[in-house]
């Protein structure tokens, strides 16, 4: 499935929130973005919970060559989402 996100060499365009609440447009590898929104809305419910139910406890994503571009979208995906900021 990595070859696949990897071979939509597309450029997609994408918003995010940047610096407090100003929102920033640009554009993404269509591959890495589409798999970051699918992880967000399958994980998105599950981690604000555990954040929850975790006071004082800081999310960090992270990954490794394709995963860190997954991640870093991810970020920037739930960073306009108050339960994440």
């Amino acid at each position: 499935q990595d070859v696949l996100v990897d071979l939509v060499c597309e450029q997609t365009e994408f918003e995010s929130i940047y610096d407090g609440d100003e929102i920033r447009k640009g554009k993404a590898h269509k591959g890495f973005l589409t798999a970051a929104q699918r992880l967000a809305g399958e994980l998105h419910i599950l981690v604000a919970e555990a954040l929850r139910e975790n006071p004082g406890y800081e999310l960090v994503i992270t990954g490794h060559s394709l995963g860190a571009g997954v991640a870093t979208i991810l970020t920037l995906l739930w960073a306009r989402m108050p339960e994440f900021r």
